[in-house]
């Protein structure tokens, strides 16, 4: 499924807040964190992550470690995990 709900918007918010350029794609759980996507770099998309996990007072270190971050979806699922969900 690739529609995302009010959690996964939210992620979505801070990551597209976080690209350094404007953000010309339809955002879906599918939509790659890099290219041909939101082509994210490696620092926006950390600095998105740390801003999620103050936010939302979760811990993403083992989604970070792991590199298993590649699509929007996957870090709705990795917050969804740290919120135990």
């Amino acid at each position: 499924m690739d529609v995302l709900d009010d959690a996964g918007r939210a992620v979505v918010a801070v990551l597209v807040a976080e690209a350094a350029h404007p953000v010309e794609v339809a955002v879906r759980a599918g939509t790659p964190l890099a290219g041909g996507g939101l082509e994210l770099t490696s620092l926006e998309l950390m600095r998105a992550l740390f801003k999620l996990e103050e936010a939302l007072d979760v811990e993403l270190d083992e989604a970070i470690s792991d590199s298993e971050l590649r699509t929007v979806g996957d870090v709705v699922e990795a917050v969804r995990r740290s919120q135990g969900g």
